[in-house]
This record gives C-alpha cells, structure tokens and sequence, in this order.
C-alpha cells in the first residue's frame, strides 16, 4: 500500500475486525466481549504477531505508521472513557459507595505492595549505590507495565 492514510485506515479496520471477531468469539464462550477485544490486541501486538511473523507484522505495521495507529489509539480511549462516564449511574453508585472506595483503593494498594516488595528482590541485582532503596521501591511500587502500541522512537519488534 503507497499510501500512509491508506495504510494506517487498513490497519484500523484490521484491529477493529478482529477484535469484534474475538469478542464475538469470546462471548459464545461466556465471557466478556472485552475480554476478547484484549486477547485481540495481544494477538495483534508485537508480542505476539510480532513473534511468531515478524515480517508480516512489519508489512502490516510499518514503523512509520505507528505514531498515526498510536495517536488514533489515544483519541478512541478518551471517546471510550467519555462513553463510559456518560452511562454511569450515579444512583447505584450511592448505594455502593463502600464497596466502590473498598475497590479503588486495593486497586492502588496491591499493585503498588507488589511493586515495591519486587523492589526487595530487585534492588540488589539490577542497582548500584548512587540509587537509594527507597527511590528504586517508591520507583517499582508506582510504575506500570504498558502492553498497547509503541510510542514514537520505540521499536516494533
């Protein structure tokens, strides 16, 4: 495909086609139809498609493409967290309030515990002096693993 608009509209319809696909699929399973869209993603990501076909991967997802799919990823998350606030009911949430503060906050807590107890594990082997312990744990404790498409710079493979 010459085109750069050509191209990245294709790979749109590529990611938005399997990942209706796999949801349909994952639904006839009983599972959640974004359960599906996930795996979808994965299967379309560089860990995988990547992986197991990395020219094709490449063809399909030229380097030069991927700031374009990246920025319209990013625009379909702030319209898909508009929909999603534009449903909530604040009227259940009323009557839900502790287990909706309960939810949040382990949803803080545990990841972060987790990260910084990998600190104590980690900090000896990939540190060195100039690095305080409590920077790298406060660093591991609050960090994330980001799994969608590389940023600009990033390599594909």
């Amino acid at each position: 495909m010459s085109s750069p608009i050509v191209l990245v509209l294709f790979q749109v319809l590529l990611v938005i086609g399997l990942s209706r696909l796999v949801g349909l699929g994952f639904r006839w399973i009983r599972q959640p139809l974004v359960i599906g869209e996930i795996v979808a993603g994965i299967m379309l990501g560089p860990s995988l498609f990547g992986l197991l076909a990395p020219n094709l991967a490449t063809t399909l997802f030229p380097p030069e493409t991927i700031p374009f799919l990246n920025i319209l990823s990013q625009v379909g998350l702030i319209f898909f967290m508009f929909l999603i606030g534009l449903e909530l009911n604040p009227q259940y949430l009323r009557g839900h309030m502790e287990t909706a503060i309960l939810i949040s906050h382990v949803s803080i807590v545990v990841p972060f515990s987790l990260g910084s107890i990998l600190a104590l594990l980690l900090y000896p082997l990939v540190s060195n002096a100039s690095v305080s312990f409590t920077a790298f744990a406060l660093f591991f404790g609050s960090s994330d693993v980001d799994y969608g498409i590389p940023s600009p710079g990033e390599d594909y493979h």
